[in-house]
């Protein structure tokens, strides 16, 4: 039995060698066949190790070349005839022609008459308010004057910035409320650097000529020098400390009038006589309550009526110029 068993096992042995070998030569003439003719995959090993058929691989990025760009075409270039484009006038008349034709802007407004252009800046300006406060140290912008001053039509060139400009300065009147050189020295610097002294119409200030004459050593511009300068108004309006009519009496002394000689050398009016344009002058006189009755029944109103017509008739404007004049009775009062 022990013959039989061994005899068996030699025989398997030797089926399954040969089936081994059989597969070996299989795959050996597989990979003879795939180098010959370039197909399949080779399962024989290089001598040293490693097969010696690559694997194409994938690759990573790929960019995709438009044809035209491999094709090398040479157009002839196509003869252009010159493009002559219609002028602004010729659109304009065009369109003018059409019954349709609304236009939303009047593209010749430059080409109207300048009193034209200046009523359209008023209707511009309609909303806008009639007074200006001159500030102390609080320059004036000449391009702005102040935050929502001006409308945006002036705005759109240089041209309609200073006709707009020019109509704003006439409309407005102009007030200077404190006797002090820190509100005068704004207005003047403004007006100097629009050339804005021929556009003002309406102006009004305080006492200002009491400033003027109390520091005489640094001489500052007076309020008359400013009205002088405004060639074109028409309106002005300023206040007056009676203490410049009187002669100088302290309280409780009463209240006493210069002679008209000396209250003429006083206000120096002479340069508001030559305004040729000036249509109304009033003068509000500033009256302590304590001295307001004494003052009146002294005529002290009546005095500087006399002055003040004297003074246009002998610059050849009598009657023409409309002059009030007013006391205004206040508590406290400097110089009182």
């Amino acid at each position: 039995m022990e013959f039989n068993s061994r005899v068996a096992l030699a025989v398997v042995t030797a089926v399954m060698v040969g089936r081994l070998c059989y597969l070996v030569y299989l795959l050996i003439a597989a990979n003879r066949a795939a180098k010959r003719f370039g197909f399949g995959f080779a399962f024989a090993s290089s001598p040293q190790g490693k097969s010696s058929h690559k694997i194409p691989r994938k690759p990573k990025y790929i960019f995709h070349v438009p044809r035209h760009s491999e094709r090398k075409v040479r157009h002839q270039p196509r003869s252009r005839k010159p493009q002559v484009l219609p002028s602004h006038s010729d659109i304009v008349t065009k369109a003018e022609e059409c019954e349709e034709y609304v236009p939303d802007y009047f593209p010749r407004f430059l080409q109207l008459p300048l009193e034209i252009r200046e009523k359209v800046y008023h209707y511009a300006m309609d909303g806008l308010s009639t007074r200006y406060f001159v500030q102390a140290y609080k320059d004036i912008s000449p391009l702005t004057v102040a935050p929502a001053t001006l409308p945006n039509l002036c705005f759109a060139s240089k041209q309609l910035h200073k006709e707009g400009l020019a109509v704003w300065i006439r409309r407005t009147r102009f007030t200077v409320l404190k006797s002090s050189i820190t509100h005068v020295v704004p207005l003047m610097n403004f007006l100097s650097a629009v050339d804005g002294f021929k556009h003002v119409r309406m102006l009004c200030y305080g006492d200002l000529l009491a400033y003027g004459l109390k520091h005489q050593r640094v001489y500052i511009t007076t309020g008359e020098d400013l009205a002088a300068k405004c060639t074109g108004l028409r309106s002005l309006i300023f206040e007056l400390d009676y203490f410049w009519l009187t002669d100088f009496a302290r309280a409780p002394a009463p209240v006493k009038l210069a002679p008209k000689k000396e209250v003429k050398k006083r206000l120096r009016l002479e340069p508001v006589y030559q305004l040729s344009s000036l249509r109304k002058l009033k003068i509000e006189v500033v009256v302590p309550w304590s001295r307001g009755k004494r003052f009146e029944q002294q005529g002290g109103l009546t005095r500087l009526t006399e002055i003040v017509t004297e003074g246009f008739e002998a610059a050849g404007r009598g009657g023409l110029v409309e002059v009030q004049l007013e006391m205004v009775a206040r508590r406290l009062l400097v110089g009182t």
